[in-house]
């Protein structure tokens, strides 16, 4: 068992880890928070008399919080942020959740962590068997990272595993998530070269920072899963300057907006918030960023492109959930696209 958890990235860095394992040649069968439960591939591994799959899960914190025999042979926790604050009584608790992943894991196994979280680095630093990846120069890690590419070995002769424009998933953030994946699929006796190729050919899954299109040279993204502050300063973070920014949907909670100021100062041009929250994040911003407002998404995303200029780029990153008007992100991230088909069609 490969089991995955984080506030952030889990989806991307599951998939691209169970992609790795089906390119090295291994029956991989990915499950847990993706949306086939763990127990149904388990029976089907019964039933069908596969010879030794490996199950590459994606797990939550709600998932985690009644878990007793489940022992990972490897552990990935990718980082931890507020999240879910709706559901727990404090931050401490959702952290507590979160690191019980860790506590789950096998004697003989591996915990892979973000060195480059603070309560990672702290919680996890002790204990045995357990591997880092990070961002920054670290000798801890087996892959290393430069302005150009990600390598192993020396910096003066590195045996390079690919270069970062050869990677269709955009933004700092995806480069950890390939890093936390490339870790443990190292750690888990895959080959170099079922790692690269996977990195090399993955496609960005569904309203994950996704590029949709352009019309009259105006991008636009969608980034529905960004359900919290963390996920969406990750997708501002990955664009320089000209953006315009839908926000909006249900707050998980008592969500203080301003913390996306200093990495929307000078990326960010307009806000145009939606739904519930919508009036509260309008108020907590408008001060600082041009900011428009209305209560229904797709008068918010017409208002976006409306309003929007050649050399542009609209982006839907909510840092909300989508409970106010849709059944879920991917709803929200469908209805998007076909807001952008309709104006792209002109209809």
């Amino acid at each position: 068992i490969l089991a995955l958890t984080g506030s952030n990235g889990k989806t991307t860095t599951v998939h691209l880890l169970h992609e790795m394992c089906i390119s090295d040649g291994r029956t991989s069968l990915l499950g847990g928070n993706v949306g086939i439960p763990f127990s149904e591939n388990v029976l089907w591994e019964i039933t069908s008399n596969i010879n030794s799959p490996v199950h590459v899960l994606e797990l939550s914190s709600f998932q985690l919080e009644h878990v007793q025999l489940f022992s990972p042979a490897i552990c990935g926790i990718l980082n931890i942020s507020p999240d879910h604050l709706d559901r727990y009584e404090n931050f401490d608790a959702y952290v507590t959740k979160k690191l019980k992943l860790a506590q789950q894991t096998q004697k003989s196994g591996c915990v892979v962590y973000n060195a480059d979280d603070p309560i990672l680095a702290q919680s996890l630093a002790d204990i045995p068997h357990s591997i880092q990846f990070s961002l920054t120069k670290n000798p801890d890690c087996h892959f290393k990272l430069n302005a150009s590419k990600v390598y192993t070995g020396e910096d003066e002769n590195p045996n390079i595993l690919f270069e970062l424009k050869d990677t269709k998933l955009k933004g700092l953030h995806n480069v950890q998530n390939i890093l936390a994946a490339a870790t443990m699929a190292h750690t888990f006796d895959l080959s170099s070269s079922a790692i690269q190729d996977t990195i090399i050919n993955f496609t960005p899954i569904h309203h994950r920072l996704e590029w949709i299109g352009n019309i009259n040279n105006v991008d636009y993204f969608n980034d529905s899963k960004a359900t919290n502050i963390a996920a969406a300063r990750a997708a501002i973070e990955s664009f320089d300057d000209n953006l315009i920014l839908i926000l909006g949907g249900q707050d998980k909670g008592s969500t203080d907006f301003l913390q996306l100021s200093p990495v929307m100062k000078n990326r960010v041009k307009s806000i145009v918030a939606y739904g519930e929250a919508g009036s509260k994040i309008k108020n907590q911003l408008e001060t600082e960023f041009q900011m428009d407002y209305h209560e229904e998404f797709d008068k918010a995303v017409f208002q976006a492109h409306e309003q929007s200029e050649p050399g542009d780029t609209i982006l839907l990153s909510p840092a909300c959930a989508s409970f106010d008007q849709f059944s879920n992100y991917e709803e929200r991230g469908d209805e998007f696209n076909l807001i952008f088909t309709k104006l792209e069609l002109a209809l």
